[in-house]
């Protein structure tokens, strides 16, 4: 389970536990991402009821990128959480 200091600072050495829940977290925003971009589900519902969600999603997540350029955190692709938090957040 992820600690409640996860969401403002992202440890340098992170236990591989809490990383691990932390991709396992982003990776289901980033398969809602896709099935949104695929048709399978409605963004329009989904955006007014999640918006605020994957918005503060993303602002984890792009640490979380910047973190495993370190190699600290496990590799993730979210480039669908990606695209959907910045169109969401204009």
């Amino acid at each position: 389970m992820l600690s409640s200091g996860w969401r403002k600072s992202l440890p340098d050495n992170p236990p591989v536990s809490e990383a691990q829940d932390l991709v396992r977290y982003l990776n289901r925003f980033e398969l809602v991402a896709v099935a949104i971009f695929e048709n399978a589900m409605d963004e329009k519902i989904y955006k007014f009821a999640r918006r605020t969600d994957y918005v503060k999603a993303w602002d984890v997540a792009s640490r979380h990128m910047e973190e495993r350029q370190k190699g600290a955190w496990p590799k993730a692709n979210l480039e669908n959480l990606e695209r959907l938090a910045k169109n969401w957040d204009s």
